[in-house]
């Protein structure tokens, strides 16, 4: 049952928001108000706890990643004395969380190509 306050109708007619209600019923928390309000991501998209998200990178990237990786699982096989592969998300994943590390420490990339102007 609404409380009294999700009971309300607003000067429309209209009830009020889910969100208002929901937190005025349940006395939701910020993180429950976000999971209300944010719209969900479409199944094809989830991987477990991740989104999928195809980006383009210049092929001279990607394969430095790939080698990176390879580098990686070299040095960690020989610190454990058997066969250790990385795989390449898991670093693509580390790489995107160290450039937003990076941003909020006041970084910028420089741009090389023209800005889209929205």
């Amino acid at each position: 049952m609404a409380s009294k306050i999700g009971q309300k109708k607003e000067e429309s007619g209209r009830p009020q928001s889910r969100v208002g209600s929901a937190i005025a019923d349940r006395a939701l928390t910020s993180q429950t108000v976000a999971a209300v309000t944010t719209p969900p991501i479409p199944v094809s998209l989830q991987a477990g706890k991740y989104v999928r998200w195809t980006i383009t990178l210049l092929p001279e990237r990607l394969e430095r990643v790939k080698a990176i990786a390879a580098a990686l699982s070299a040095e960690v096989s020989d610190e454990r004395g058997e066969p250790v592969e990385v795989p390449v998300l898991t670093l693509a994943r580390w790489l995107v969380e160290q450039g937003i590390a990076a941003y909020e420490r006041g970084e910028r990339p420089p741009f090389e190509t023209q800005l889209r102007i929205k």
